[in-house]
């Protein structure tokens, strides 16, 4: 009987799940195809073929983290189905549907977590590995090799898009660093490096072009050898195939070509702050080896300021990071105290008498109240009562254009910030911000979520037509948009020697033509790499490793920066996305240690 009862439970929770499934994968309000369809009995009989086999696994006391990565799993695919398709959180159908797909996503991670080690110890002992391991070399030939592998696999690509992937940013830097008026806007350091090959090019070869090109190839080397040096380091946990398959993947996949010679700060950016991650698992590793050692400290805190320097949120993320670090080495507080003393006084050194020794304006305060003022926008257009006169014009002191608001991007609102108003009243726009949103509480969610979907739902369509924006560039900056956007900045012409080659570049980037690939096209997304850390997080925890996770708090941090940017866009969160080999290291450790 008990038998009988369960069963008839688990066809019931599978027929549940296959109801539910239509409102995970963007159908929303037309599930027919689906549910009327001979698919359904398939999903339901794998559905329940994998609920009969797995049921125990949400069961026992370890279930509470597979119970918590189903919510959030579940959560993310339904209403970021409604946010892609409607705009808007959904109603309580949605939550039920929520709730309907919840113990089955609990299950997959379950089965997951259960599969990993055995994955893991078939790889190791494949003929592959053991042909691998016959050929290993020295640890310096291993770094060159794989140095050379991925630039070698990047040269196409710059051939197709020569001299290099010169943005709308880059034009703006340029303009700083002609005129000298420069702007904290984009990463001083950046400019200063884009304006200086920009010289050397016009001094040298008479050519801008030249002068990005050369930019194109140091970029290239840079991170080709990060990438190969993170590698070479990760062989102590990762099985060499597993090496092997990050290495190709950093080589072949079209956007890391493509980024390693976009002239924008978010590239180098990734570079560091990999190193960072990487070095930050070495401490979880042994802090007591780690904190010990004033040169591996000294590299530490220098990396951290590199970071910094290439992405202006970084010094934010490093401030964050610090109580963790106190927290997890409280035994060597003094020094990782002074390490940190040491950071923020260099980079108040660096942003204070070198910026104005340079001349240095700061940037608007717009850049991280993209959050507020679309919540702002949105609360007066879509509020269920019209504000007063007098309570608009308190908005337009602020936003003047909040009426183009946007929902998937802040430039719109942004680009009319009244930065002096802010400056003389911060007060003033803090108590309006909060005002309205306890008025409208559910317009400030939405806001939110509507502008970082990208973020955290992983079957985002690109090139998104909720956004103006590509997801990744590739065209270089028009010319025709002098007048609009610098008539002092430097604009470059693209002059391929792979037209071809171009045009497989761009449909694989701006083009979205991965989208047609199944699992290919997750390689691409920035919400499957929010999902793998999630995973990763939820691993070491079910098998009691949490103390490994301080690379992974890192990451959160930097994912948390992400969920304010004013726009989605791969670049922003590439440093999240290189960054997988080490989360799938950490993850390896403790099935190379048995």
């Amino acid at each position: 009987m008990k038998k009988t009862v369960r069963v008839l439970i688990l066809m019931v929770l599978s027929w549940i799940c296959v109801v539910a499934i239509p409102y995970a994968i963007r159908l929303g309000g037309d599930p027919l195809p689906i549910r009327n369809s001979v698919v359904s009995i398939l999903l339901f009989a794998v559905i329940f073929f994998v609920y009969k086999k797995n049921w125990r696994s949400i069961l026992n006391r370890n279930a509470v983290i597979l119970w918590i990565l189903g919510f959030i799993f579940s959560a993310a695919l339904i209403i970021g189905s409604n946010y892609y398709l409607y705009d808007e959180i959904g109603g309580t159908y949605g939550f039920l549907m929520i709730a309907a797909v919840t113990p089955f996503m609990a299950i997959i991670v379950g089965a997951l977590y259960k599969a990993w080690p055995v994955w893991m110890c078939k790889l190791e002992s494949s003929a592959a590995e053991r042909w691998l391991v016959k050929k290993q070399c020295s640890a310096g030939k291993t770094f060159l090799i794989g140095w050379a592998i991925i630039f070698v696999c990047w040269l196409p690509g710059i051939a197709a898009a020569y001299p290099g992937v010169y943005v709308i940013d880059t034009v703006f830097q340029s303009k700083w660093y002609f005129t000298g008026e420069m702007l904290a806007h984009h990463p001083v350091l950046h400019t200063y490096l884009i304006g200086w090959f920009l010289s050397l090019g016009k001094a040298v070869f008479h050519s801008y072009e030249t002068g990005v090109f050369l930019y194109s190839l140091f970029q290239m080397l840079f991170m080709s050898a990060v990438f190969s040096y993170t590698l070479l380091k990760l062989k102590k946990k990762l099985p060499l195939v597993l090496c092997a398959v990050f290495l190709l993947l950093y080589g072949i996949l079209p956007y890391h070509a493509v980024f390693s010679f976009t002239a924008t700060k978010d590239v180098i950016f990734s570079g560091f702050f990999l190193l960072v991650v990487f070095q930050t698992a070495e401490m979880a590793d042994d802090k007591n080896i780690f904190w010990k050692n004033w040169k591996k400290i000294v590299l530490y805190g220098g990396l951290w300021l590199l970071a910094c320097a290439f992405r202006n949120t970084g010094i934010y993320i490093f401030a964050c990071m610090i109580p963790v670090l106190l927290i997890f080495g409280r035994e060597y507080w003094k020094r990782i105290l002074l390490m940190s003393i040491a950071v923020l006084g260099i980079w108040m050194i660096y942003t204070g008498p070198v910026y104005k020794a340079l001349d240095v304006e700061k940037g608007s305060p717009a850049e991280i109240l993209s959050v507020p003022m679309q919540q702002i926008s949105r609360a007066m257009l879509y509020g269920e009562e019209d504000e007063t006169e007098e309570f608009q014009e308190q908005v337009r002191t602020y936003i003047p254009d909040y009426e183009k608001y946007t929902p998937r991007v802040a430039d719109n609102v942004k680009a009319s910030f009244n930065k002096s108003a802010f400056e003389e009243n911060p007060a003033g726009f803090i108590r309006l911000w909060a005002e309205l949103g306890i008025k409208y509480p559910g317009c400030y969610v939405d806001a939110f979520l509507s502008m970082n979907l990208g973020f955290w739902y992983p079957d985002m369509v690109y090139p998104d037509p909720g956004a103006y924006m590509s997801h990744i560039d590739y065209e270089n900056a028009p010319e025709e948009g002098k007048d609009q956007y610098s008539q002092e900045g430097i604009f470059i012409e693209r002059n391929s020697l792979l037209p071809g080659l171009e045009k497989f570049y761009r449909d694989w980037t701006e083009g979205g033509v991965y989208q047609k690939y199944p699992v290919i096209s997750m390689l691409f997304s920035p919400g499957s790499a929010f999902w793998c850390l999630c995973l990763a997080v939820g691993y070491l925890i079910f098998i009691k490793r949490s103390g490994k996770l301080l690379s992974f708090v890192l990451l959160g941090i930097l994912w948390l920066t992400l969920m304010v940017s004013p726009v989605v866009l791969l670049r922003y969160a590439y440093p999240l996305m290189v960054s997988i080999p080490v989360i799938a290291g950490v993850c390896c450790e403790k099935i190379k240690e048995n």
